[in-house]
């Protein structure tokens, strides 16, 4: 998930465990963001962050290491401060929980996890929630401001936060008129609510942070039937093949989809509705092309190569050169259309020059 919905789990998380033990604020909030350290693999491209991200600072290794570290690390702070009511082991079982919330959570995306590594290099897919998911915003951001927004310059910031958010929201093309005032009636809702209600004491914010955790989990819940279902209505279309339905952005109920076939992929989308729209044709591998071959040996797509979930392959002749586009039906379907592609150049005499 992106690093806004980590870091509303952490400050949700923070609500309810403050008075735990010093630095519990502080713990849950960076371990819920921890993993992504291994975002700073994109100084050495996007190719090799691609190879990677959630890997070495995700994985069942990490998961172990990481809550030690951290907790060592607001321990010595404490010890420095003079901090009072610091308890080591309530630290640890903090960076545990807040940590284990940022696979978890990643999982449930398309993109993937490698829970296993690095004894294990499979990918694992929840294909549930699209990467940002607005909807987890406004509940576990609800949550917080309603928890946290103690005073004019905490609401002034709440507010700022929520106009940011709502500007790829209300901009998405995927989301429906519908959903557009949900939002906007959602945080004119939050607004009304910290009108009347005020700052809140200790005892109300461990009950609303612990009914945003809750009503998050069933959000997940909700969209985990409705891509069951999805996968089941397109079954039912299909003829033949392995089904994939990834969520689309903003829009939980409208399903990108994939039919996997012998001859390549069939996509289409499934509708709120339940109706499923297929392409008749099916978008071709191109595999076996030794040219395909050639480029996939290239060291500069390893990291796609390693990615890769549904991978298909369009070549595009020239007079000097040849563009191999290596390519991912998960996030695109044509070539130049985004995220999940990118191409490798081959010279009159087939050997691979480079990657654009």
């Amino acid at each position: 998930m992106d690093p806004l919905c980590h870091t509303l789990v952490g400050t949700t998380l923070a609500a309810r465990f403050r008075e735990r033990t010093w630095g519990a604020a502080t713990t849950v909030v960076v371990a819920a963001n921890l993993p992504d350290l291994d975002v700073l693999a994109y100084a050495w491209g996007s190719d090799a962050a691609l190879g990677f991200r959630r890997g070495w600072t995700h994985g069942v290794l990490a998961l172990a290491v990481w809550p030690l570290l951290l907790t060592a690390a607001v321990w010595a702070w404490g010890r420095w401060r003079g901090a009072e009511g610091l308890h080591p082991g309530r630290l640890l079982g903090l960076a545990v929980l807040a940590l284990l919330t940022h696979p978890a959570l990643d999982w449930l995306n398309t993109y993937g996890m490698r829970w296993l590594f690095p004894f294990d290099e499979r990918w694992s897919y929840g294909d549930t929630l699209f990467i940002v998911d607005p909807w987890m915003w406004l509940i576990l951001g609800g949550a917080s401001f309603l928890a946290w927004s103690r005073s004019r310059r905490a609401v002034a910031a709440w507010a700022a936060l929520a106009v940011v958010a709502s500007v790829p929201v209300l901009l998405a093309p995927t989301l429906p008129a519908g959903a557009r005032l949900a939002w906007v009636g959602g945080l004119a809702g939050l607004a009304l609510a910290r009108r009347f209600v005020g700052p809140v004491g200790v005892a109300a914010r461990h009950r609303i942070a612990m009914a945003g955790l809750l009503v998050a989990s069933l959000y997940v819940a909700g969209t985990w039937l409705a891509h069951a279902v999805a996968v089941d209505r397109v079954r039912a279309v299909a003829a033949e093949g392995e089904v994939f339905a990834g969520p689309l952005p903003a829009a939980p109920l409208l399903w990108d989809v994939l039919v996997i076939t012998a001859d390549g992929y069939r996509p289409g989308r499934l509708h709120p509705g339940g109706t499923v729209e297929l392409r008749s044709e099916a978008i071709p591998r191109n595999a076996d092309d030794p040219r395909v071959a050639a480029a996939l040996a290239t060291p500069c797509v390893a990291g796609m190569v390693r990615w890769m979930r549904y991978p298909f392959f369009v070549i595009e002749e020239g007079r000097q050169e040849t563009l191999v586009h290596v390519l991912d039906a998960r996030y695109v379907r044509a070539p130049d259309s985004g995220f999940g592609g990118t191409a490798v150049v081959l010279g009159p005499n087939g050997r691979p020059r480079d990657c654009r």
